[in-house]
């Protein structure tokens, strides 16, 4: 195998199931780096990022990982696991933020996380470089400067799932949202509990057309009956919640 032209070995891998790989991968060095990116078993530590050698796809972790149930910090933290297998996690260390980038990471649950206007803005600078698609930040205390910065990058992410209820969002953050929704891959908006009134509400319902949006949640918010009944009927294909 070592003789192989590096090229050819994925190949080889893909005719090959997943448990052989994984049998494969403990067979030796050269092996283990191959397929992991690691040049040794158990690193531990955001600095130790895999160097792939070759494109192999790795069946993630099937469950959310809670970090508020861990003890890991940047240094402890098993880095093959962080790295490669972890697709939900829960509470994530913003210590951790700046590597999501680097993993295979696709939903980010920070509900009830008080990471606030400043948490959102340090979250919104690796954001677009992510591959996450579901994104939760509901009861954050993030008002309109929060989701200003957010709507900045939300257009060049992957983010089709995005919860924001129980926060401070009001018309005028939900208006700069409005203004980028049509460029984005948002289809599922959790608007619910927050201050967005008829102004608001106006200018999110201007841009629905042009969106991808299906499913939209704005209970809790101070939108009177006619205009929720205005909703529905000009949105048909939209499912709202009141």
């Amino acid at each position: 195998f070592e003789d192989l032209p590096i090229e050819l070995v994925p190949m080889i891998f893909s005719e090959i199931d997943y448990p052989y790989i994984l049998a494969c991968r403990q067979l030796n060095h050269f092996f283990y780096e191959l397929i992991t990116g690691y040049p040794q078993v158990g690193l531990i530590g955001v600095d130790h990022k895999p160097i792939a050698k070759m494109k192999i796809s790795i069946c993630g972790i099937n469950k959310c990982v809670d970090f508020e149930k861990l003890s890991c910090t940047p240094e402890t933290i098993p880095s093959f696991p962080f790295y490669y297998l972890m697709r939900e996690v829960k509470n994530l260390l913003p210590s951790l933020w700046s590597y999501i980038p680097s993993t295979q990471i696709h939903t980010l649950d920070l509900e009830d996380n008080q990471i606030g206007d400043s948490g959102i803005q340090e979250l919104a600078k690796v954001l677009s470089d992510t591959q996450i698609y579901t994104l939760n930040l509901e009861g954050n205390q993030i008002g309109d400067t929060g989701v200003q910065e957010l709507a900045k990058v939300l257009p060049n992410t992957q983010v089709h799932t995005l919860k924001l209820g129980d926060n401070d969002l009001g018309d005028i953050g939900m208006q700069e949202l409005a203004k980028v929704l049509s460029s984005t891959q948002v289809h599922t908006l959790n608007l619910n509990g927050n201050q967005i009134d008829s102004s608001g509400v106006q200018a999110l319902a201007k841009v629905l057309p042009n969106t991808q949006v299906h499913t939209l949640n704005l209970w809790g918010n101070q939108i009177g009956n006619e205009i929720q009944r205005l909703l529905k009927e000009q949105h048909p294909n939209i499912t709202f919640s009141f």
